[in-house]
């Protein structure tokens, strides 16, 4: 097993067989990875686990590519807070994962494993129906320019195991990028404009204490956003404007 990693370049790493960033004691120790400003492949074997125990990951991109691979987060944390995910593969959350970006891409199934706590400080961007339900922190932003239109209003998770609710800070800011969608009208003059959904406990929604402001284009083109009992709704306000001289 890999412990610690220094990029010089952009690099591609093969996994075909179980690996990944493991101490001593599998659990206890640290293992790092220093990205130097770099893009990171991991290129994961169908059925394989590229696994991280008490890893940080520091400055630069990781990209995972997959046929029906799991990253898996293990031992007590897994951080990488300037480090932005690009995933095509399954999520196994196992312990408290920090990231800077998200981006959730297609693979071919719709399984992830567990629940731990996957937080958000920079970009969360879903391109596929099928994300891991993450945790969105003051100041991040959701990216939801490439949100299929198959999938349809308002926006959830397509995987079938592990976390799939969206969760939000408790205060601060939270952007929602929605810039070029041509289906905003749509969505915002029908019976249900709800952008998503609040998570339920106990029967009742959870409404955050975060603020959701729109991208500036977003706005400028009429539209608002509203924070609700059970989600957040999106409002067009643009109307005619009659001028008398």
């Amino acid at each position: 097993m890999l412990k610690r990693m220094r990029l010089t370049d952009d690099s591609v790493l093969v996994v075909e067989n179980d690996y990944g960033f493991v101490g001593e004691n599998n659990v206890d120790a640290q293992t790092f990875v220093d990205l130097g400003g770099h893009t990171l492949e991991i290129q994961l074997s169908t059925g394989k686990y590229f696994r991280n125990y008490n890893t940080t990951y520091l400055n630069g991109t990781v990209a995972i590519t997959s046929g029906t691979g799991w990253f898996l987060t293990g031992g007590n944390y897994v951080t990488a807070t300037n480090v932005d995910f690009k995933v095509n593969c399954a999520l196994d959350v196992a312990s408290p994962f920090q990231v800077r970006g998200y981006e959730a891409n297609f693979y071919s199934t719709t399984s992830n494993n567990r629940d731990a706590p996957m937080n958000v400080s920079g970009v969360f961007k879903p391109t596929v129906a099928a994300y891991y339900g993450c945790t969105m922190l003051a100041g991040s932003t959701m990216d939801l320019t490439a949100w299929p239109k198959t999938a349809g209003w308002p926006m959830a998770s397509a995987f079938t195991t592990g976390k799939t609710n969206l969760e939000f800070a408790d205060s601060g800011e939270i952007t929602v990028n929605l810039a070029g969608r041509d289906d905003l009208k749509a969505l915002a003059r029908s019976a249900n404009p709800h952008l998503f959904t609040w998570t339920v406990a106990d029967g009742a929604p959870v409404v955050p204490g975060a603020d959701f402001v729109l991208d500036p284009a977003t706005a400028a083109a009429g539209f608002r956003v509203r924070k609700g009992s059970t989600g957040l709704k999106l409002i067009y306000t643009k109307g005619m404007m009659i001028i008398v001289k």
